[in-house]
């Protein structure tokens, strides 16, 4: 069973009684604390919930939940404050893992499917842009080079017919800009990454994602999107 699949608790360091049942059974993933919290302070700190993501699941999960409470703190959407130097400062004392996947985390993403999509082509060694502005279009979800954008369609937003049309124009005023535009749907992404990767990867290689010569729109510019920015 995946160690996130099982319910979590957070259990204070000397515990008896239905603390230690609860190790014993191994249905929980057991949390050791130094102290015991009570009352208003009995739920646990954000930063120490996103540091136990790290340790439990797969990093690529866990960044999923780290881009999305940064990038919700900054949006002022969770009313703890909580950035990357806070999560890096509490992580000093832990191993190197804790820190270099804090490192890769982005507070502009703005799903786990487009966190999922940059690391794994990160992971190649391919250099991505999240929220990138192109006129007429707004923010996109990822860029990678000059031109490819990759936008990512998770169904709650994109399954209405407002959701669809918006779509549409996007797609029509990036294709008339010359820009390579992929839109990847859920299961694409978490099911099907073995058939979309090596399609990224040759349109890399054949440098489509790179303006040639004389193609790049004049007095076009890309802006990224200022951090908190919704």
């Amino acid at each position: 069973m995946p160690p996130f699949s099982r319910l979590h608790v957070s259990v204070p360091r000397g515990s008896s009684g239905r603390a230690l049942d609860a190790v014993r059974s191994g249905r929980h993933c057991v949390h050791w604390r130094r102290t015991r919290r009570r009352g208003h302070d009995a739920v646990e700190p954000l930063t120490s919930v996103l540091l136990d993501c790290i340790a439990c699941m797969t990093e690529e999960m866990a960044l999923t939940v780290i881009d999305s409470a940064l990038n919700k703190s900054r949006r002022n959407l969770i009313p703890e404050r909580i950035t990357q130097r806070t999560l890096q400062a509490v992580a000093e004392k832990l191993p190197d893992r804790y820190r270099r996947a804090i490192a890769q985390a982005d507070p502009l993403s703005q799903s786990g499917l487009e966190t999922l999509v940059r690391l794994r082509l990160r992971s190649r060694g391919i250099g991505v842009t999240s929220q990138k502005h192109h006129a007429g279009v707004g923010h996109v979800d990822l860029l990678v080079g000059d031109r490819l954008v990759i936008e990512v369609d998770g169904r709650e937003t994109h399954d209405t017919e407002e959701g669809f049309a918006t779509d549409r124009h996007r797609d029509l005023i990036l294709f008339r800009d010359d820009m390579r535009n992929l839109r990847l749907t859920y299961a694409q992404v978490m099911h099907d990454w073995q058939t979309v990767e090596p399609i990224i990867l040759n349109k890399i290689r054949r440098r489509d994602h790179r303006w040639g010569r004389g193609m790049a729109p004049a007095g076009r510019e890309w802006r990224r999107r200022p951090v908190g920015y919704t």
